[in-house]
């Protein structure tokens, strides 16, 4: 597995840039093996991250609030627009769901078909690794709704604990 880092050369950055100079090293990078060119982009791989280092990325990817809806959204099982998809979620702009949706799709969780129509009609639905996670998703979700009471209580409690300390100093 490849991980790369997309480094995007903005026409600001590039002004007063000697543009030969630029093409030059750009090809150079080009020839190593661990370097890829791309029309607007250079993609500097890194190596293999470990697992604990995997690990992280995926949690914090899945931990994410819009990745936790959109996998709710989509649990049903049937293709939903992104339309559709945008108003069950509730709160997202559309670049962050976007965003969300090209991540979840990048990971192998989310399947995008686009129908050939005007205007173009993109639907989504969950992957077959994508229902097994939103199983585990389903008792993050159980044990929230089992527990808000009482996590709502320790929060209150703690909250009566830090005044009565303050008040005592």
């Amino acid at each position: 597995m490849r991980h790369t880092r997309r480094v995007r050369a903005s026409p600001a950055r590039l002004k007063g840039c000697d543009v030969s100079r630029l093409s030059g090293i750009l090809e150079d990078l080009s020839r190593e093996s661990r370097y890829t060119l791309c029309m607007d982009t250079v993609e500097m791989c890194r190596p293999v991250a470990t697992n604990e280092a995997l690990v992280r990325e995926l949690l914090d990817r899945v931990a994410d609030k819009w990745t936790l809806l959109v996998i709710e959204a989509l649990e049903p099982g049937e293709p939903v627009r992104f339309t559709r998809l945008k108003e069950v979620v509730g709160g997202v702009s559309q670049k962050m769901l976007t965003k969300t949706l090209r991540q979840l799709e990048r990971d192998g969780l989310v399947t995008r078909r686009v129908h050939p129509v005007i205007p173009p009609h993109v639907d989504y639905t969950l992957t077959a690794m994508g229902r097994d996670l939103s199983e585990a998703v389903c008792g993050m979700w159980t044990w929230v709704e089992t527990n808000a009471r009482t996590v709502e209580m320790s929060r209150r409690a703690f909250e009566a604990r830090l005044v009565d300390e303050h008040a005592h100093r």
